[in-house]
């Protein structure tokens, strides 16, 4: 039972960072419930374990600042997308007036 938890969680962290590496977001949050999950019913987790925990554990963090860094580009692009409107709405309401 031991070897193929460690099979699952080396898989998981393997399909987390691949997924991560292609920005496939919506798969990163599926696969990061399906760490959630597993981690529960792995408490307390088996000393056979900690290796594989350690690793995806890390890989987890690195999705997770990769996650955040693509959050900040989306609200940069916002944020311009934004302020592009709200010139585009002033230009015209001075072609409206002049």
């Amino acid at each position: 039972m031991t070897t193929q938890l460690k099979v699952q969680l080396d898989n998981l962290a393997r399909e987390l960072k691949a997924s991560a590496a292609a920005g496939r977001w919506a798969q990163v949050a599926e696969q990061d419930r399906q760490v959630a999950a597993l981690l529960a019913a792995l408490k307390p987790a088996p000393a056979e374990l900690a290796q594989a925990l350690v690793a995806l554990q890390l890989v987890h963090g690195q999705v997770l600042a990769q996650a955040l860094q693509h959050q900040a580009r989306l609200e940069q692009q916002l944020a311009k997308h934004r302020d592009n409107q709200e010139g585009m709405r002033a230009y015209h309401q001075m072609e409206e007036m002049g």
